[in-house]
């Protein structure tokens, strides 16, 4: 069974520069967002610190 690489490859090849540059930034991106998630995650689930206390 062909992969889906192999059905639609990128145009050019894997070597054209704005395609892997392009695969770099979203897979960047993709990271940052999970670990601003993640971030805000861990910290709504924080005890809360009283000011009054």
């Amino acid at each position: 069974m062909p992969t889906i690489n192999e059905k639609f490859p990128p145009p050019h090849g894997t070597d054209n520069p704005i395609i892997s540059g392009s695969l770099q930034l979203c897979g960047v991106t993709i990271m940052l967002a999970l670990l601003l998630t993640l971030y805000g995650l861990l910290r709504s689930q924080a005890p809360a610190k009283d000011a009054n206390a």
